[in-house]
């Protein structure tokens, strides 16, 4: 009876010490973690992320002003290897990041000016206004 008694006693001991570490890590864990990462299990969600102007959008941006193009915003596509413009006039227009900033400019340029000296609505659409332009490539793509 003794020992049946001890055995018990050892066993419960052992998952009680074992509960005990367990919980001890989980909260060592968690605390770990809030030190090393302050927004870990907040509440609050305001993240600011602020839009970062590179030298490339800057110099878009300069050249579609000189040129009186007026537009949204510009940005570079997640993957990096394009722009995108936002004009006024709803349209989309992407630029290649290896072809010169000058020439897809005033090729924009060009595209627009002949769009509005023509002026005449496209067929099945009857819409004047380029939905999509893309540089991209090495003839202008342009979708209404």
């Amino acid at each position: 009876m003794r020992r049946l008694l001890k055995k018990r006693t050892r066993s419960t001991f052992f998952y009680t010490s074992l509960v005990v570490v367990i919980l001890i890590f989980i909260f060592s864990s968690l605390f770990a973690a809030k030190v090393f990462f302050p927004n870990f299990l907040s509440q609050d969600e305001k993240i600011i992320s602020p839009e970062v102007k590179t030298g490339k959008i800057l110099d878009f941006e300069k050249k579609l002003k000189q040129n009186d193009i007026s537009f949204d915003k510009v940005f570079i596509a997640t993957s990096g290897a394009y722009l995108i413009a936002k004009l006024d006039n709803e349209s989309t227009v992407y630029f290649s990041n290896e072809k010169p900033v000058d020439l897809q400019v005033r090729s924009l340029h060009e595209v627009l000016t002949r769009l509005t000296i023509d002026g005449q609505p496209q067929k099945n659409t009857g819409s004047k206004e380029p939905k999509l332009i893309d540089f991209r490539f090495d003839k202008p793509i342009v979708r209404f």
